[in-house]
């Protein structure tokens, strides 16, 4: 499926409130949202303001409460595990601040994986995912695995397997958040490039000179947009 129209995100009412025995916690409180095909959007707030938890269900990742999530014309609230699985592995690339790379597999490899699990893995696929590396500067490392390079270069590799499928949606969720200054400021050269080839982006952060490098930015508070 190739998202169509302006708008690719449209957000109406989305709540979602976690139970734990008796206790509950409303992490999203009633979110309005529209995102347009090609915007490069950041979402900032402190922690436990809902960014993550937005992003999860954008993604599909999780369930909301309540409301309506459509991406590209489909209602992601409504389908079922197996069909969202499916969807996400087409539709949309996810950057974790944890990396969650595969440690006993080659970078190459981890890249790979994404194509793998969604039936596109051919005899083009190892080339395609070399230049994915390549394109993050990793062209050099691409038999190593993860922990035999530094914590920016196994965010680097996260990067080059969200793009392994061609999203038309890229989520990242406290990319730099475990990186040094400079490294931060290569991943956010990367995240341009991306952009600029169409990509819709959405990234959530603490950190508010994200400000500086997003092209519209809104803040949550409390799990409202603020």
């Amino acid at each position: 499926m190739e998202f169509s129209g302006d708008t690719l995100i449209e957000i109406r009412g989305l709540k979602k409130t976690y139970r734990e025995g008796t206790v509950e916690t409303a992490a999203l409180r009633g979110i309005d949202l529209s995102v347009r095909k090609g915007e490069y959007l950041g979402v900032v707030g402190k922690s436990g303001a809902g960014k993550t938890t937005l992003l999860n269900m954008i993604a599909g990742l999780d369930n909301p409460t309540e409301g309506e999530i459509t991406v590209g014309g489909e209602r992601v609230d409504k389908m079922n595990e197996v069909k969202k699985a499916v969807w996400r592995g087409r539709n949309v690339g996810f950057i974790f601040q944890s990396f969650q790379l595969l440690p006993g597999i080659s970078l190459l490899d981890n890249v790979m994986l994404p194509m793998d699990f969604c039936g596109k893995l051919n005899r083009h696929s190892a080339e395609k995912a070399a230049e994915l590396l390549r394109m993050v500067g990793l062209i050099d490392h691409i038999h190593k695995v993860p922990s035999e390079i530094s914590g920016g270069q196994q965010q680097r590799v996260a990067i080059a397997r969200a793009l392994a499928n061609d999203p038309s949606l890229l989520l990242a969720d406290e990319p730099t958040g475990r990186l040094d200054t400079v490294t931060s400021e290569v991943v956010f050269e990367i995240f341009e490039q991306v952009v600029s080839r169409g990509t819709t982006m959405i990234i959530v952060s603490h950190d508010h000179s994200l400000a500086e490098r997003t092209r519209r930015l809104i803040r949550l508070t409390d799990g409202i947009i603020s």
